[in-house]
């Protein structure tokens, strides 16, 4: 058999003995040690392992991983992919899997997509968590001046004084981009709410509860 059947047979050996596998090829700026056969970690477990690394000398490093296909449905485009230390062998590297959100368009196989850097990753992490939360706090406001009219103002006052106890909670624990993002763009519509409210409670006599509320107020506004 010449060289060329050789390898044909070879290649067709490789496809048969993995017909589930799906891989992807992800551009790194650098790979540090990273090394063919080092694994894909996703929560610890290992879905698939770097099966080529191209390093052309200029231009990014192309490693191209394949992952198992039981782990098929959680490659999305919301997956980001970083070069970490393997917790299992020290000294070595893994690829980690890490997910922006539980739901996600699926990648296609064959993708290319850029790798992540710690860096690159915690400013999406901020980006995808100030969106989170603003489309959230947007729901609630528009709710609010909905049904402003519409619900008594004991009930009313009930519930934006809950609200401001969780958005409270949810804004201590975010980084400062999504804060500093809150200050300017939601704030602004949620003081004009409490400034009604506001109105409503002195109408009737309830200066207490505009103090209480007041105090929560402040507390966002210097967060």
């Amino acid at each position: 058999m010449n060289r060329l059947g050789i390898l044909l047979c070879f290649l067709c050996g490789f496809l048969i003995a993995c017909p589930g596998e799906y891989h992807l090829r992800i551009l790194y700026p650098y790979v540090d040690g990273l090394a063919v056969a080092d694994p894909v970690l996703w929560h610890g477990q290992k879905i698939g392992e770097v099966r080529r690394i191209e390093d052309y000398g200029r231009g990014p490093i192309a490693v191209t991983v394949a992952i198992d296909r039981d782990y098929r449905a959680q490659i999305t485009k919301q997956s980001r992919f970083l070069l970490q230390y393997d917790p299992g062998r020290p000294g070595r590297k893994a690829v980690q899997m890490i997910q922006l959100a539980e739901a996600g368009e699926p990648l296609p196989a064959g993708a290319e997509i850029p790798g992540s850097t710690e860096f690159s990753l915690k400013l999406e992490q901020s980006r995808h968590e100030f969106n989170s939360l603003l489309g959230q706090l947007m729901d609630e406001i528009v709710n609010w001046q909905q049904q402003i009219q519409a619900i008594p103002v004991e009930e009313w006052y009930r519930q934006f004084q809950q609200e401001l106890e969780q958005w409270l909670t949810e804004l201590k624990r975010a980084g400062e981009v999504t804060r500093r993002r809150f200050r300017r763009e939601i704030l602004p519509r949620l003081e004009k709410i409490w400034k009604d409210l506001q109105n409503r409670l002195r109408q009737q006599g309830r200066s207490k509860e505009v103090e209480i509320i007041e105090v929560q107020m402040k507390e966002l506004r210097q967060i």
